[in-house]
């Protein structure tokens, strides 16, 4: 038998109540809140709510995942009843289902993140769902684990969602147990001995084409954390653990949970990958892309200081551009990322490599026969449109004379390809397959004397004519605001740029 370890009287459960009568027939009905909850959407596979006030639940795309911190309650305390209570906000003809769930999610999971679903179903409600009331589900007693915290999810009967408060709102979801029974004594306070568990839940994996990477993780308690590269010692750290400069070649990283009784995770999560930053074989320099050829690199901004490089890059104030007055104060650099915002007063940003209006000649421009390349994560849902009005293009003075390139631009929530000229002017639509919202893709143009190629993660994706003067094409990446729908505003609704390169042969 394990240590015996008591559940405590103040810390964990939100209230304990003692019903009177002999020690030997006492019922102790003790009440747990969330220690997390969150929810998942099919629909938006890349979308964290573990701050959302509310969450939901439908038999389809939304599953909610609840933690109570029963670990701790003594093998020898028998649980008599058990009922989960959700505070609805939706009132449906939809009952609740409640279905156990397995231990490895955080509040910073992901559809596309989560732990492999349990399809077992512990209880469905007597009655529908109910708003602005409590709802109580009796489940099993069987459910609840006395060695680690309790972990259920939520999800409906019939199609549309419903929704309770989560714990960052006025009436948490409770976890409600009875305990009865011969030989019943009130909780006591013990000592956790339980190491927590560790898991990454975002990663670089297999061969990245970046010398960046970014690690989320998580533990199912509440902990600090330990991380360790390429072996060396493990030092405090907090996730999103970033790192840039990587060499290229292959690479590891480690990280372990410590809670806070101070267990320390004595199996850390780990995840290894390929850095492979310059793809011809023994050049010095990061290559094109899918691009064939030996290239001399010109241009590169990897993006790894904590401001903008004013040497490389013109950010423009007070200019009109996409429905919006663009402002400096909407462009950062940090942790290995260019990001651009659309904000709050839906003023955009807009950066050039060079003067491209030809008000001036300081900077880099891409000439014809040269090739540019960004990595770029453009907002948006892999399944759901590409918010405001963000773009990575080249364009050259005297518009449209000199040509632009729209090597990747979101219009009416497309990510589109578009060239402007005095002649052979098109607009090509999104013109490959795949979701290019809410996550990085690179994107290319080679000019060449009188057309271009352009290509999607080193796939080429569209070669077509040009009709412009030929002269060089400064550099541009900017956020505006559509005009027909809603803006996203902050992190959510950013261009987040991880690289910007440029050759020539």
């Amino acid at each position: 038998m394990r240590a015996r370890v008591l559940i405590p009287l103040l810390g964990l459960c939100a209230g304990l109540t003692v019903v009177p009568g002999s020690p030997a027939g006492a019922t102790i009905t003790t009440t747990f809140t969330t220690s997390a909850d969150t929810t998942i959407d099919s629909q938006a596979p890349t979308t964290r709510y573990g701050s959302a006030k509310v969450v939901y639940g439908s038999p389809e795309s939304w599953k909610s995942y609840l933690r109570f911190p029963t670990a701790g309650i003594d093998d020898d305390v028998t649980i008599t009843s058990a009922t989960v209570r959700l505070y609805g906000v939706t009132t449906s003809t939809s009952r609740w289902v409640v279905h156990p769930a397995h231990r490895r999610w955080s509040e910073a999971v992901t559809y596309e993140t989560r732990p492999a679903w349990i399809p077992a179903v512990l209880a469905t409600s007597s009655g529908t769902a109910t708003g602005n009331a409590w709802n109580d589900i009796a489940i099993p007693v069987s459910a609840i684990d006395k060695v680690r915290d309790t972990n259920l999810a939520v999800t409906g009967t019939i199609t549309g969602k419903i929704g309770f408060q989560a714990r960052e709102n006025t009436h948490p979801p409770q976890l409600v147990l009875t305990f009865g029974g011969a030989g019943t004594t009130p909780p006591e306070t013990g000592t956790d001995t339980s190491p927590p568990t560790t898991w990454i839940t975002s990663a670089p994996s297999g061969r990245a084409d970046t010398r960046k990477a970014s690690f989320a993780f998580a533990a199912d308690e509440p902990s600090t954390f330990e991380c360790s590269l390429d072996g060396a010692a493990f030092a405090a750290c907090s996730p999103p653990k970033s790192y840039t400069g990587l060499a290229n070649g292959s690479h590891s990283f480690a990280v372990r949970a410590i809670d806070a009784a101070g267990n320390l995770d004595a199996t850390p999560a780990t995840r290894t990958w390929v850095v492979d930053a310059s793809q011809a074989t023994g050049a010095t320099d990061p290559q094109p892309r899918g691009v064939p050829g030996d290239w001399s690199l010109k241009f590169d901004d990897e993006f790894d200081g904590t401001s903008l490089d004013t040497s490389r890059w013109i950010a423009f104030e007070g200019r009109s551009m996409n429905n919006v007055t663009t402002r400096r104060s909407n462009v950062s650099v940090a942790d290995g990322e260019l990001r651009l915002r659309l904000a709050r007063d839906l003023t955009g940003a807009f950066i050039s490599s060079a003067p491209y209006d030809g008000a001036g000649s300081n900077g880099f421009t891409l000439p014809v026969g040269g090739y540019a390349e960004a990595r770029v994560l453009f907002p948006g849902s892999k399944n759901q449109d590409i918010y405001n009005w963000p773009a990575w293009w080249t364009s050259g003075p005297d518009w449209p004379a000199a040509g632009e390139h729209d090597v990747a631009e979101g219009l009416g929530g497309d990510l589109t390809l578009n060239y402007h000229g005095t002649k052979n002017e098109r607009n090509y639509g999104t013109p490959c397959c795949g979701s290019w919202g809410d996550q990085f893709h690179v994107f290319g143009v080679y000019r060449k004397a009188t057309s271009a190629d352009v290509y999607w993660d080193g796939k080429l994706v569209k070669s077509y004519p040009t009709g412009d003067d030929g002269r060089p094409q400064a550099l541009l990446l900017n956020i505006g605001k559509s005009g027909s729908r809603t803006p996203v505003t902050g992190d959510a609704g950013a261009v987040r740029v991880d690289y910007v390169r440029a050759w020539t042969r």
